[in-house]
């Protein structure tokens, strides 16, 4: 039996050398130990309070090096896997296939997303809970996130093909084509992403990606063919498309006692490919991110509608002992059908000692339609102008374990019944990175 042990171990140590992981994981935990609203429910009583609880982040990282030419990378992430493998035949070239999880690979955001509360994002104790505003739309309900001027996500860490290209030290190439997923050929490389990325020691760093788009296209009567490889669809008879939405709906032939199968669905396409410009640099304890989005004009019906241009603005000031960030982004509009949408945030933060900190978020959001809008009462359209006051204290390393807890609230500005309503709630939060 000792004999047997002693192999094993070897083998072990063996297997270890020639096939080298290195793996991490993460949990995070949350709990809302109060959460609630000043709205009232049908029979006009005050809302109850509740409480929730959570695991957000249940993760397993792993990487390696097969040598130094061929790597690659795993999550297991709360049920969900992914992995990429990649090949460097030189330094100036490296392909990869394959997805990190979505965190993304060539992002230009700066401090204006996840880098805000970085990881305090991921727990539900601050105003971006879920990626509101980042990812996601924002909390108000007003449909403006950062990332309509700064680049990130739009297939950049998802399931692809990569080719990063660094002919000097101050440029890079890279390239993105969703291959997984695209029913045709064309399409894979209609939607791909190309960045020429430009650092510049003392200027900073400036980058231009192209998201590309399937396009627009109107709808069409679909092909319908015999067969039994084919969704089967009763009747002869053809499609028809709804002007407004492109839906579709089968209208049979009087009297058919065919059988006809659907070969493609005909739908209208409204796919824009979009441009971002970002400029990052930092200036001592200053560093500064601006950034600028453009998506191409989309089909709405008969007409071609110009999309807002999105213009942010990210800031960092950071000291010893104190700092303080500041994010904003603006929606113009360039159609007489769109608001004016603004969003900003400001957080102050404080270290108190070796493993505490303080932030204090506060922000605000404003939604103003234009001049011509109307409400369901044809009285001009109103605006609104939300806000959000998020102060937290983080007990534990930057980027290692730490306990959080805090106080959220927020509102949209708007009335619901017959007054406005404020969202609240106190979360306290564990995450260990081991």
């Amino acid at each position: 039996m000792k004999k047997l042990i002693a192999i094993s171990v070897v083998f072990a140590l063996v297997a270890g050398a020639a096939f080298a992981v290195d793996l991490g994981g993460t949990v995070i935990g949350t709990v809302k130990v109060l959460q609630g609203d000043t709205g009232k429910d049908a029979a006009g009583d005050a809302n109850k309070v509740t409480s929730d609880a959570g695991l957000s982040r249940v993760r397993i990282d792993g990487s390696g090096e097969a040598n130094e030419n061929f790597g690659g990378f795993f999550r297991a992430d709360s049920g969900a896997f992914y992995g990429n493998a990649w090949w460097k035949p030189i330094d100036q070239l490296k392909f990869l296939l394959g997805s990190n999880g979505y965190d993304g690979f060539i992002g230009k955001e700066g401090v204006t997303g996840w880098g805000f509360h970085q990881t305090a994002t991921d727990t539900g104790v601050t105003t971006s809970e879920g990626g509101a505003g980042i990812w996601n739309d924002d909390i108000y309900g007003y449909g403006i996130k950062y990332r309509h001027a700064f680049f990130e996500g739009g297939g950049d860490g998802g399931n692809a093909a990569y080719l990063f290209i660094t002919p000097m030290d101050m440029l890079g190439i890279n390239v993105i084509i969703p291959f997984f997923g695209q029913k045709e050929t064309a399409d894979a490389f209609k939607k791909a992403v190309v960045q020429i990325d430009f650092k510049m020691e003392g200027v900073g760093n400036i980058a231009l990606t192209y998201v590309g788009g399937l396009g627009n296209k109107d709808a069409t009567d679909p092909v319908v063919l015999k067969g039994d490889d084919v969704p089967a669809v009763p009747g002869a008879g053809k499609w028809k498309v709804d002007p407004d939405t492109g839906a579709l709906t089968w209208e049979a032939d009087a009297g058919s006692t065919g059988k006809y199968y659907l070969f493609s669905d005909g739908a209208a396409v409204s796919d824009p490919a979009s441009i971002f410009v970002y400029y990052g640099g930092s200036f001592g304890d200053l560093s500064i991110d601006f950034g600028l989005g453009y998506t191409m004009a989309s089909k709405q019906g008969d007409e071609t509608v110009a999309a807002p241009i999105g213009i942010g603005l990210g800031v960092k000031y950071a000291m010893e002992t104190l700092g303080v960030k500041f994010r904003s982004v603006v929606d113009l509009p360039m159609h007489k059908s769109q608001n004016m949408k603004v969003l900003a945030e400001v957080l102050p933060y404080f270290v108190l000692g070796d493993n505490l900190a303080a932030y204090v978020g506060i922000g605000l959001g404003m939604l103003m339609p234009s001049a011509n809008q109307k409400d369901i009462g044809g009285d001009a359209a109103k605006s609104y102008t939300g806000w959000q006051f998020n102060p937290y204290l983080v007990v534990g390393e930057e980027w290692g374990a730490k306990f959080l807890v805090g106080v959220k609230a927020w509102s949209d500005g708007m009335k619901h019944g017959d007054s406005t309503v404020t969202n609240w709630a106190v979360p306290v939060a564990l995450i260990v990175s081991f």
